[in-house]
């Protein structure tokens, strides 16, 4: 049975891939708002094991430092969100997550760079690949 929270969360990340596509960023504020309604809900409901928790933000906390030292390669707003997935799904759900949305990202910027589209610098919004991987891992597996 899919949880409200799933469904909310469905909706926001759904919401942020359009302004991601249509912007190029996120406000930081959401991503703030969204982890706290997250965490209380997370605690009040105890979905995910505390651990399971501790190990989806460290790899969260990876990815922040990833962004850090590329220079926002990888964008704050997309690492803010992998650990606020990852404090949500737990550590296990998140890495089929990104297994998933890295494999659809190399895919789509490989047929890009193949047709003609994209040039090496072409930079591409991340969120809507979250956004298949988190529908991916909540509604099919």
């Amino acid at each position: 049975m899919y949880t409200l929270t799933k469904q909310i969360a469905a909706v926001l990340l759904i919401l942020g891939s359009i302004r991601d596509i249509r912007k190029r960023s996120l406000p930081v504020w959401t991503l703030y708002a969204v982890e706290i309604f997250v965490m209380i809900w997370g605690v009040w409901k105890q979905e995910v094991v505390w651990w399971e928790i501790a190990g989806g933000i460290l790899i969260g906390a990876v990815f922040l430092g990833i962004s850090k030292w590329t220079g926002e390669a990888l964008g704050y707003a997309d690492s803010g969100l992998i650990l606020i997935l990852g404090s949500y799904l737990g550590m296990w759900q998140l890495m089929i997550l990104l297994l998933i949305a890295f494999s659809v990202a190399a895919f789509y910027a490989a047929m890009g760079m193949v047709i003609g589209n994209f040039h090496r610098k072409f930079s591409v919004p991340f969120i809507p690949f979250l956004t298949l991987g988190y529908l991916w891992v909540v509604f099919l597996c």
